[in-house]
């Protein structure tokens, strides 16, 4: 066993300039999978962007806004998720802040 320090960064936020609130740790990432530690703050925002690869997104604790390509909202609880495809524009919210693993890359949800 060993203990491994996260570290937590503020992203680059050119793909989604209207984001704020937001802090990601990245926690593992292989050739065609990425898994991170996003925070919201309350009343955060991860501004509107593309899904470069398919993106599993799941709530562990707070609550989440989302849209997708259809732009209708879809409230999140936590052990709530969310898929967005690969070139979907999607935003996601928080009124009380949350915390999510986001799962990006090639591995498909089990459902």
């Amino acid at each position: 066993m060993r203990k491994v320090a996260l570290n937590t960064r503020q992203p680059d936020l050119n793909s989604a300039p209207d984001s704020y609130g937001l802090s990601i740790t990245p926690l593992a990432n292989s050739n065609d999978l990425f898994i991170s530690l996003v925070h919201l703050d309350a009343g955060g925002q991860i501004g509107l962007h593309q899904a470069v690869v398919r993106q599993l997104f799941v709530v562990i604790e707070g609550d989440a806004i989302v849209t997708g390509a259809e732009a209708a909202e879809q409230v999140l609880a936590a052990r709530e998720a969310v898929v967005w495809e690969a070139g979907e524009m999607h935003k996601t919210r928080s009124q009380s802040g949350l915390t999510a693993i986001v799962m990006e890359g090639a591995a498909s949800p089990i459902t």
